[in-house]
C-alpha cells in the first residue's frame, strides 16, 4: 500500500479530537416549487367561484319562491273578490231573469191579433212591469222618492232639460219631474231628474 495513501485514510478515519465536533454534514435546501403555489392560488379561487355560485343559485331558488307565493296570493285575492261580486250580483240576476219568465209567460195570453181589448190588456201588462221590478230593488233596499216644490235642491236633483220661459218669476224652478231618484238607505243612487224654467226676454221688450 502506497504511504500517502495511508496517511489519508488515518486522517479522515481518526476520530475528532478531543473538545472538538465534527463537521456537520451540508445539506441542499430544496428551492420553492413555483407548481405547488399555483395550485393553491387556483384552488382559493375555485372555492370563491363555487361560493358565489351557490349564492347565486340561492338567490334564484328564494326569489322564484317568492313569485309563486305572490302568485299564489294574487289568485286567492281574484278569486274572493269574484265570490264577493258574485254574491252581490248573482241574487240580481236572478231576479231579472224571474221577470223575463214572467213576461214571457204573460206574453202567451195575449192575442196575436190586433183589438182594443187586446192593446188594454197589454197595456196593462205592460204598467206592472216598473212595480215588479221596483220590488225587486227594495228587496235590495233601494227605494224611489220624488222631490216635491218648485226650488230646486241639487242634493237630490239633477235638471237635464231646460224649458223657456217668458216669465221672470218661473226662472230657475222645477218645470217637471222627469224621473224619480233611487236612493240605497240615507245615500243616493241616481238623482230625481227634472226640466227647469229658464227666463228669456221677450224679443222687442227693452
Amino acid at each position: 500500500m502506497d504511504i500517502k495513501t495511508d496517511i489519508f485514510n488515518g486522517v479522515v478515519n481518526s476520530p475528532a479530537a478531543p473538545g472538538t465536533e465534527p463537521p456537520a454534514e451540508t445539506s441542499a435546501t430544496p428551492a420553492p416549487d413555483a407548481g405547488s403555489e399555483s395550485s393553491k392560488e387556483f384552488a382559493a379561487l375555485s372555492e370563491k367561484i363555487d361560493g358565489l355560485k351557490q349564492l347565486f343559485e340561492d338567490k334564484i331558488q328564494k326569489e322564484t319562491h317568492n313569485n309563486q307565493l305572490i302568485d299564489k296570493l294574487y289568485a286567492d285575492k281574484k278569486a274572493y273578490e269574484e265570490d264577493i261580486v258574485a254574491a252581490i250580483t248573482d241574487p240580481i240576476l236572478m231576479e231579472i231573469i224571474r221577470v223575463i219568465d214572467e213576461i214571457n209567460e204573460q206574453l202567451k195570453y195575449i192575442s196575436e191579433e190586433p183589438s182594443d181589448e187586446n192593446y188594454k190588456d197589454l197595456l196593462k201588462r205592460f204598467k206592472q212591469l216598473p212595480l215588479r221590478l221596483d220590488d225587486i230593488l227594495y228587496d235590495f233596499d233601494v227605494t224611489s222618492y220624488s222631490i216635491e216644490g218648485t226650488k230646486p235642491d241639487a242634493k237630490f236633483q239633477r235638471f237635464t232639460r231646460v224649458i223657456e220661459t217668458d216669465n221672470e218669476e218661473l226662472g230657475g224652478t222645477v218645470a217637471e219631474v222627469l224621473q224619480p231618484g233611487y236612493k240605497k238607505g240615507d245615500r243616493v243612487i241616481r238623482h230625481q231628474n227634472i226640466a227647469i224654467y229658464k227666463y228669456t226676454e221677450k224679443k222687442g221688450e227693452n
